[in-house]
Protein backbone atom coordinates (compact mmCIF):
# COMPACT_ATOMS: atom_id res chain seq x y z
CA UNK A 1 0.00 0.00 0.00
CA UNK A 2 1.54 3.71 -0.93
CA UNK A 3 0.99 6.38 1.53
CA UNK A 4 0.44 9.71 -0.04
CA UNK A 5 -0.32 13.13 1.82
CA UNK A 6 -1.59 16.35 -0.17
CA UNK A 7 -0.62 19.70 1.45
CA UNK A 8 -2.15 23.08 0.86
CA UNK A 9 0.46 25.60 0.87
CA UNK A 10 0.19 29.97 0.70
CA UNK A 11 3.25 29.86 -1.22
CA UNK A 12 5.24 27.04 -2.72
CA UNK A 13 8.58 27.66 -1.40
CA UNK A 14 11.69 25.38 -1.49
CA UNK A 15 11.94 25.89 2.73
CA UNK A 16 8.00 24.92 2.57
CA UNK A 17 8.21 21.78 0.73
CA UNK A 18 11.97 20.53 2.49
CA UNK A 19 10.06 20.86 6.40
CA UNK A 20 7.33 18.94 4.60
CA UNK A 21 8.94 16.54 3.25
CA UNK A 22 10.97 15.73 6.33
CA UNK A 23 8.26 15.57 8.15
CA UNK A 24 5.74 13.48 6.47
CA UNK A 25 8.99 11.37 4.24
CA UNK A 26 11.33 10.53 6.80
CA UNK A 27 9.57 10.97 10.19
CA UNK A 28 6.04 9.89 9.59
CA UNK A 29 6.95 7.34 6.69
CA UNK A 30 4.77 8.42 4.02
CA UNK A 31 5.55 7.04 0.60
CA UNK A 32 4.90 10.38 -0.90
CA UNK A 33 4.05 14.34 -0.62
CA UNK A 34 2.21 16.42 -3.28
CA UNK A 35 1.86 20.03 -2.94
CA UNK A 36 -0.68 22.67 -4.26
CA UNK A 37 -1.35 26.08 -3.94
CA UNK A 38 -4.41 26.17 -5.78
CA UNK A 39 -7.10 25.03 -3.55
CA UNK A 40 -9.76 23.46 -6.18
CA UNK A 41 -6.98 21.18 -7.09
CA UNK A 42 -5.77 20.26 -3.51
CA UNK A 43 -9.59 19.67 -2.67
CA UNK A 44 -10.22 17.35 -5.15
CA UNK A 45 -7.15 14.76 -4.16
CA UNK A 46 -8.20 12.04 -2.04
CA UNK A 47 -6.91 10.37 1.10
CA UNK A 48 -4.82 12.73 3.82
CA UNK A 49 -4.75 16.30 3.48
CA UNK A 50 -3.44 19.25 5.73
CA UNK A 51 -3.34 22.91 4.81
CA UNK A 52 -0.67 24.89 6.04
CA UNK A 53 -1.24 29.14 6.37
CA UNK A 54 -4.69 28.57 4.55
CA UNK A 55 -7.19 27.73 6.16
CA UNK A 56 -10.64 25.61 4.59
CA UNK A 57 -13.21 24.54 6.36
CA UNK A 58 -13.11 20.58 7.63
CA UNK A 59 -9.38 20.14 6.21
CA UNK A 60 -6.96 19.63 9.03
CA UNK A 61 -4.93 23.00 9.34
CA UNK A 62 -1.23 24.10 10.60
CA UNK A 63 -1.59 27.83 11.22
CA UNK A 64 1.48 29.38 10.50
CA UNK A 65 3.38 32.14 13.19
CA UNK A 66 5.96 34.39 10.87
CA UNK A 67 7.33 34.15 8.11
CA UNK A 68 10.05 32.14 8.10
CA UNK A 69 9.02 29.68 5.55
CA UNK A 70 8.63 31.83 2.68
CA UNK A 71 11.95 34.07 3.22
CA UNK A 72 15.05 33.68 1.18
CA UNK A 73 17.48 35.48 3.93
CA UNK A 74 19.42 34.73 6.68
CA UNK A 75 18.64 36.83 9.51
CA UNK A 76 20.17 37.14 13.27
CA UNK A 77 16.80 37.03 15.21
CA UNK A 78 16.25 34.02 17.44
CA UNK A 79 12.79 32.51 18.86
CA UNK A 80 11.56 34.32 22.13
CA UNK A 81 8.68 32.63 22.81
CA UNK A 82 9.94 29.61 24.20
CA UNK A 83 6.98 27.76 26.15
CA UNK A 84 5.74 23.84 26.81
CA UNK A 85 2.18 22.45 25.56
CA UNK A 86 1.20 18.79 26.23
CA UNK A 87 4.75 18.80 28.45
CA UNK A 88 6.46 19.34 25.35
CA UNK A 89 8.80 22.26 25.06
CA UNK A 90 8.08 24.82 21.79
CA UNK A 91 8.28 28.18 20.22
CA UNK A 92 6.85 30.04 17.21
CA UNK A 93 2.89 30.04 18.82
CA UNK A 94 0.22 31.46 17.11
CA UNK A 95 -3.31 32.60 18.77
CA UNK A 96 -5.48 30.53 15.45
CA UNK A 97 -7.69 28.14 17.69
CA UNK A 98 -8.48 26.34 14.16
CA UNK A 99 -4.48 24.71 13.80
CA UNK A 100 -3.95 21.16 14.93
CA UNK A 101 -0.86 22.55 16.92
CA UNK A 102 -1.14 25.70 18.88
CA UNK A 103 2.28 26.92 17.36
CA UNK A 104 4.24 26.82 13.96
CA UNK A 105 5.40 23.15 14.09
CA UNK A 106 6.76 24.16 10.88
CA UNK A 107 8.58 26.90 11.39
CA UNK A 108 9.90 25.50 14.55
CA UNK A 109 11.19 22.42 13.34
CA UNK A 110 12.89 24.01 10.07
CA UNK A 111 14.43 26.52 12.53
CA UNK A 112 15.95 23.86 14.58
CA UNK A 113 16.76 20.99 11.63
CA UNK A 114 18.76 23.71 9.43
CA UNK A 115 20.87 24.97 12.11
CA UNK A 116 20.06 28.34 11.57
CA UNK A 117 21.07 29.81 14.76
CA UNK A 118 24.28 28.04 13.66
CA UNK A 119 24.58 30.27 10.63
CA UNK A 120 23.84 33.01 12.74
CA UNK A 121 26.75 35.30 14.61
CA UNK A 122 28.29 33.36 17.68
CA UNK A 123 31.19 32.48 19.63
CA UNK A 124 32.90 28.93 19.01
CA UNK A 125 35.19 27.33 20.81
CA UNK A 126 39.12 26.53 20.54
CA UNK A 127 38.75 24.22 17.54
CA UNK A 128 36.02 26.75 15.89
CA UNK A 129 32.81 24.62 16.43
CA UNK A 130 29.37 25.95 17.53
CA UNK A 131 29.16 25.26 21.18
CA UNK A 132 26.40 23.18 22.93
CA UNK A 133 26.28 25.74 25.38
CA UNK A 134 24.97 28.32 23.34
CA UNK A 135 22.43 26.53 21.47
CA UNK A 136 18.90 27.40 21.59
CA UNK A 137 17.91 23.73 22.73
CA UNK A 138 20.39 23.60 25.74
CA UNK A 139 19.47 27.13 27.07
CA UNK A 140 16.32 25.55 27.48
CA UNK A 141 17.12 22.24 28.78
CA UNK A 142 15.31 20.58 25.80
CA UNK A 143 18.73 19.11 24.19
CA UNK A 144 17.83 15.43 24.93
CA UNK A 145 14.76 15.32 23.44
CA UNK A 146 14.09 14.37 19.60
CA UNK A 147 11.58 17.36 19.88
CA UNK A 148 10.99 17.12 16.20
CA UNK A 149 10.03 13.52 15.85
CA UNK A 150 7.79 13.86 19.22
CA UNK A 151 5.81 16.55 17.84
CA UNK A 152 5.39 14.77 14.44
CA UNK A 153 3.86 11.87 16.32
CA UNK A 154 1.67 14.31 18.23
CA UNK A 155 1.00 16.04 14.98
CA UNK A 156 0.13 12.05 13.42
CA UNK A 157 -2.52 11.64 15.96
CA UNK A 158 -4.48 14.50 15.78
CA UNK A 159 -4.78 13.72 12.16
CA UNK A 160 -5.87 10.16 12.92
CA UNK A 161 -8.69 11.74 14.85
CA UNK A 162 -9.44 13.79 11.26
CA UNK A 163 -9.12 10.74 9.20
CA UNK A 164 -10.31 7.73 10.90
CA UNK A 165 -11.21 5.69 7.64
CA UNK A 166 -7.67 5.77 6.65
CA UNK A 167 -4.90 3.82 8.13
CA UNK A 168 -1.60 5.76 8.85
CA UNK A 169 1.43 4.40 7.86
CA UNK A 170 3.09 2.04 10.06
CA UNK A 171 5.27 3.72 12.80
CA UNK A 172 9.73 3.40 12.02
CA UNK A 173 10.93 0.98 14.76
CA UNK A 174 13.84 1.81 17.16
CA UNK A 175 17.47 0.77 15.91
CA UNK A 176 20.79 0.72 17.08
CA UNK A 177 23.55 1.45 15.42
CA UNK A 178 27.32 1.38 16.91
CA UNK A 179 29.64 3.10 15.01
CA UNK A 180 33.51 4.15 16.10
CA UNK A 181 36.21 6.38 14.75
CA UNK A 182 40.07 5.35 14.34
CA UNK A 183 42.31 8.24 15.50
CA UNK A 184 44.58 5.52 16.90
CA UNK A 185 44.81 1.82 15.69
CA UNK A 186 47.57 1.44 18.24
CA UNK A 187 48.96 3.49 21.14
CA UNK A 188 52.92 2.30 20.63
CA UNK A 189 53.16 -0.09 17.33
CA UNK A 190 53.61 1.19 14.21
CA UNK A 191 54.36 5.01 14.29
CA UNK A 192 57.46 6.69 12.63
CA UNK A 193 61.07 5.97 14.64
CA UNK A 194 60.96 9.59 15.68
CA UNK A 195 57.65 9.73 17.30
CA UNK A 196 58.79 6.64 19.39
CA UNK A 197 62.17 7.92 20.28
CA UNK A 198 60.07 11.48 21.09
CA UNK A 199 57.34 9.32 23.10
CA UNK A 200 60.64 7.44 25.42
CA UNK A 201 62.72 10.91 26.02
CA UNK A 202 59.11 12.73 27.03
CA UNK A 203 58.59 9.49 29.33
CA UNK A 204 61.82 10.01 30.51
CA UNK A 205 61.68 13.39 31.24
CA UNK A 206 58.56 13.06 33.32
CA UNK A 207 60.34 9.60 35.19
CA UNK A 208 57.79 7.46 34.06
CA UNK A 209 59.26 4.07 34.40
CA UNK A 210 55.93 2.34 33.90
CA UNK A 211 54.89 3.93 30.33
CA UNK A 212 58.90 2.82 29.40
CA UNK A 213 58.56 -1.02 30.36
CA UNK A 214 54.91 -0.74 28.74
CA UNK A 215 56.04 0.82 26.04
CA UNK A 216 58.96 -1.44 25.82
CA UNK A 217 56.95 -4.49 26.17
CA UNK A 218 54.40 -4.11 23.74
CA UNK A 219 56.95 -2.61 20.93
CA UNK A 220 58.99 -6.47 21.57
CA UNK A 221 56.07 -8.49 21.31
CA UNK A 222 55.70 -9.29 24.58
CA UNK A 223 52.39 -7.34 25.23
CA UNK A 224 49.53 -6.09 23.45
CA UNK A 225 49.23 -2.63 22.36
CA UNK A 226 46.16 -1.34 24.71
CA UNK A 227 44.51 0.34 22.13
CA UNK A 228 44.16 -2.91 19.31
CA UNK A 229 41.01 -3.79 20.68
CA UNK A 230 39.41 -4.78 17.75
CA UNK A 231 39.07 -8.42 18.62
CA UNK A 232 37.17 -6.91 21.71
CA UNK A 233 34.97 -4.54 19.82
CA UNK A 234 33.72 -7.50 17.34
CA UNK A 235 33.05 -9.84 20.23
CA UNK A 236 30.79 -7.53 22.32
CA UNK A 237 29.32 -6.56 18.83
CA UNK A 238 27.99 -9.99 18.04
CA UNK A 239 24.55 -9.56 18.58
CA UNK A 240 23.91 -5.99 17.76
CA UNK A 241 24.63 -4.88 14.13
CA UNK A 242 27.57 -4.32 12.86
CA UNK A 243 29.62 -1.17 13.86
CA UNK A 244 30.38 0.90 11.21
CA UNK A 245 34.19 2.18 11.49
CA UNK A 246 35.61 5.70 10.27
CA UNK A 247 39.21 5.98 9.44
CA UNK A 248 41.70 9.31 9.75
CA UNK A 249 44.17 9.21 7.16
CA UNK A 250 45.09 12.37 7.28
CA UNK A 251 49.18 13.77 7.54
CA UNK A 252 50.57 14.33 10.03
CA UNK A 253 50.02 17.39 12.30
CA UNK A 254 48.85 19.00 16.09
CA UNK A 255 45.39 17.18 15.95
CA UNK A 256 45.93 14.51 13.17
CA UNK A 257 48.82 11.90 15.09
CA UNK A 258 47.22 9.00 13.26
CA UNK A 259 49.33 5.56 11.64
CA UNK A 260 50.69 6.47 7.98
CA UNK A 261 48.08 5.20 6.04
CA UNK A 262 51.26 3.63 3.84
CA UNK A 263 51.43 1.46 6.93
CA UNK A 264 51.55 -2.25 5.62
CA UNK A 265 49.48 -3.63 9.09
CA UNK A 266 47.24 -0.43 9.13
CA UNK A 267 46.42 -1.01 5.34
CA UNK A 268 46.05 -4.84 5.94
CA UNK A 269 43.71 -3.58 9.48
CA UNK A 270 41.51 -1.27 7.32
CA UNK A 271 40.63 -4.35 4.56
CA UNK A 272 40.62 -6.50 7.20
CA UNK A 273 37.59 -4.42 9.10
CA UNK A 274 36.10 -3.69 5.77
CA UNK A 275 35.40 -7.29 4.85
CA UNK A 276 32.99 -7.44 7.62
CA UNK A 277 31.80 -3.94 8.38
CA UNK A 278 30.65 -0.57 6.95
CA UNK A 279 33.92 1.81 6.67
CA UNK A 280 33.64 5.32 6.19
CA UNK A 281 35.91 8.68 5.79
CA UNK A 282 37.22 10.32 8.93
CA UNK A 283 38.54 13.74 7.22
CA UNK A 284 41.25 15.14 9.29
CA UNK A 285 41.73 18.33 11.00
CA UNK A 286 43.91 19.53 8.61
CA UNK A 287 41.09 18.93 5.77
CA UNK A 288 39.15 21.98 7.27
CA UNK A 289 41.92 24.40 6.05
CA UNK A 290 43.37 22.62 3.18
CA UNK A 291 42.00 22.64 -0.12
CA UNK A 292 41.44 19.43 -1.28
CA UNK A 293 42.76 17.11 1.36
CA UNK A 294 39.45 15.35 2.28
CA UNK A 295 39.21 14.54 -1.00
CA UNK A 296 43.08 12.86 -1.00
CA UNK A 297 41.94 11.12 1.87
CA UNK A 298 39.19 9.84 0.45
CA UNK A 299 41.27 8.31 -2.00
CA UNK A 300 43.73 7.09 0.10
CA UNK A 301 40.75 5.02 1.67
CA UNK A 302 39.36 3.95 -1.19
CA UNK A 303 42.86 2.93 -3.19
CA UNK A 304 43.44 0.55 0.38
CA UNK A 305 39.84 -0.76 0.87
CA UNK A 306 39.12 -1.26 -2.99
CA UNK A 307 36.13 0.04 -2.21
CA UNK A 308 33.40 2.92 -2.86
CA UNK A 309 32.94 5.48 -0.30
CA UNK A 310 30.33 7.47 0.65
CA UNK A 311 29.86 7.93 4.58
CA UNK A 312 31.96 10.23 6.72
CA UNK A 313 32.59 12.01 9.92
CA UNK A 314 34.33 14.86 10.83
CA UNK A 315 37.51 14.41 13.22
CA UNK A 316 37.49 16.31 16.08
CA UNK A 317 33.13 17.02 14.51
CA UNK A 318 34.54 19.91 13.00
CA UNK A 319 31.20 20.95 11.67
CA UNK A 320 30.67 24.46 10.59
CA UNK A 321 27.44 25.39 8.10
CA UNK A 322 27.65 25.53 5.16
CA UNK A 323 31.53 25.07 4.28
CA UNK A 324 31.65 21.27 6.14
CA UNK A 325 28.76 19.79 4.13
CA UNK A 326 29.27 22.03 0.86
CA UNK A 327 32.86 20.18 0.86
CA UNK A 328 31.47 16.59 1.47
CA UNK A 329 28.79 17.03 -1.34
CA UNK A 330 31.94 18.21 -3.57
CA UNK A 331 33.33 14.48 -3.12
CA UNK A 332 30.15 12.65 -3.12
CA UNK A 333 29.95 11.96 0.10
CA UNK A 334 26.52 10.77 0.62
CA UNK A 335 26.00 9.91 4.59
CA UNK A 336 27.48 11.83 7.05
CA UNK A 337 27.66 11.38 10.44
CA UNK A 338 28.82 14.50 11.86
CA UNK A 339 25.95 15.82 13.50
CA UNK A 340 26.20 15.86 17.23
CA UNK A 341 28.41 18.10 20.03
CA UNK A 342 31.27 16.88 21.38
CA UNK A 343 30.94 18.07 25.59
CA UNK A 344 26.62 17.23 25.20
CA UNK A 345 24.97 14.33 24.50
CA UNK A 346 21.95 14.65 22.98
CA UNK A 347 19.80 15.66 19.62
CA UNK A 348 21.52 19.04 17.99
CA UNK A 349 19.45 19.51 15.00
CA UNK A 350 16.53 17.99 17.66
CA UNK A 351 16.01 15.22 15.57
CA UNK A 352 16.46 11.47 15.80
CA UNK A 353 16.00 10.17 12.37
CA UNK A 354 18.48 10.61 9.31
CA UNK A 355 17.26 13.97 6.96
CA UNK A 356 18.82 15.13 4.43
CA UNK A 357 20.60 18.50 4.58
CA UNK A 358 19.10 21.88 3.63
CA UNK A 359 21.94 24.68 2.70
CA UNK A 360 20.38 27.48 4.13
CA UNK A 361 23.70 29.83 2.05
CA UNK A 362 21.84 28.58 -0.92
CA UNK A 363 17.70 28.17 -0.46
CA UNK A 364 18.09 24.20 -1.55
CA UNK A 365 17.52 20.76 -0.45
CA UNK A 366 20.31 18.55 -1.07
CA UNK A 367 21.31 15.02 -1.67
CA UNK A 368 23.47 14.78 1.52
CA UNK A 369 21.80 12.43 4.11
CA UNK A 370 22.83 13.37 7.85
CA UNK A 371 22.70 10.73 10.79
CA UNK A 372 22.74 12.18 13.89
CA UNK A 373 24.58 11.06 16.66
CA UNK A 374 23.29 11.15 20.45
CA UNK A 375 26.09 9.26 23.06
CA UNK A 376 29.96 9.48 22.61
CA UNK A 377 32.38 8.07 25.11
CA UNK A 378 34.43 11.13 25.44
CA UNK A 379 31.68 13.74 26.02
CA UNK A 380 30.56 11.34 29.17
CA UNK A 381 34.25 10.63 29.75
CA UNK A 382 36.25 13.30 29.61
CA UNK A 383 33.92 16.39 28.75
CA UNK A 384 31.44 15.81 31.65
CA UNK A 385 33.92 13.54 33.75
CA UNK A 386 31.13 11.68 34.57
CA UNK A 387 31.29 8.48 36.86
CA UNK A 388 30.06 5.10 34.61
CA UNK A 389 27.02 5.26 36.63
CA UNK A 390 26.23 8.82 35.97
CA UNK A 391 27.00 8.16 32.61
CA UNK A 392 24.57 5.12 32.18
CA UNK A 393 22.00 7.25 33.65
CA UNK A 394 22.18 9.92 31.44
CA UNK A 395 22.77 7.38 28.60
CA UNK A 396 19.05 5.84 29.73
CA UNK A 397 17.48 8.88 29.16
CA UNK A 398 18.83 9.74 25.80
CA UNK A 399 18.27 6.03 24.60
CA UNK A 400 14.96 5.87 25.79
CA UNK A 401 13.78 8.56 24.09
CA UNK A 402 14.98 7.07 20.72
CA UNK A 403 13.07 3.93 21.40
CA UNK A 404 9.97 6.49 21.86
CA UNK A 405 10.44 8.33 18.84
CA UNK A 406 11.19 5.11 16.53
CA UNK A 407 14.23 6.32 15.78
CA UNK A 408 17.95 5.11 15.10
CA UNK A 409 20.44 5.13 18.19
CA UNK A 410 23.82 6.17 17.11
CA UNK A 411 26.81 6.29 19.23
CA UNK A 412 30.14 7.21 18.60
CA UNK A 413 33.15 4.89 20.86
CA UNK A 414 36.53 4.91 19.84
CA UNK A 415 39.08 1.57 20.27
CA UNK A 416 41.38 2.86 22.32
CA UNK A 417 38.68 3.08 25.09
CA UNK A 418 39.02 0.07 25.60
CA UNK A 419 42.85 0.66 26.89
CA UNK A 420 41.77 0.38 30.67
CA UNK A 421 44.21 2.51 31.41
CA UNK A 422 44.18 6.02 33.46
CA UNK A 423 40.98 7.75 32.93
CA UNK A 424 39.17 4.47 30.99
CA UNK A 425 39.29 2.16 33.73
CA UNK A 426 36.16 0.38 34.19
CA UNK A 427 34.67 1.93 30.69
CA UNK A 428 35.06 -1.31 28.81
CA UNK A 429 32.41 -2.76 31.43
CA UNK A 430 29.61 0.55 30.58
CA UNK A 431 30.26 0.11 27.00
CA UNK A 432 28.79 -3.54 27.61
CA UNK A 433 26.17 -2.39 29.57
CA UNK A 434 25.45 0.43 27.08
CA UNK A 435 24.99 -2.00 24.15
CA UNK A 436 22.86 -4.29 26.40
CA UNK A 437 20.48 -1.74 26.86
CA UNK A 438 20.36 -0.08 23.59
CA UNK A 439 19.54 -3.60 22.50
CA UNK A 440 17.02 -4.55 24.15
CA UNK A 441 13.72 -3.70 22.66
Amino acid sequence: MTYSISILLKANTPRCKYIFRTIFLDILGFDNVEFFTDYESFLHQVGFKISYDFYLEGIPFLASANNLLYENTINELKPEDFDLENELPCFYRHKDTRSLLAFDFAAMSFWLLTRYEEYQSYKPDMHGRFKATESYAFKNNFLSLPLIDFWAIELKNKLSNHNEKSSFPESKKYSYQPTFDIDYAWAYRNRAIWRIAAAYFRDLLRFDFSAVRERTKVLFGQKRDPYFSFSIIDKMHEKTNRPIYFWLLGDYGKFDKNTHYKNKEFRQLIKEISSENQIGIHPSYASNELEGQSLRELKRLEEISEMKINRSRQHFLKLNFPETYSRLLKIRISDDYSMGYAEAPGFRASIAKAYNWYNLSEEKETSLRIHPFMIMDVTLNTYLKLSTDEAFELSKKIIDNCMRAGANLVTIWHNNSFCETENWKTWTKFYERLIEYAEKK
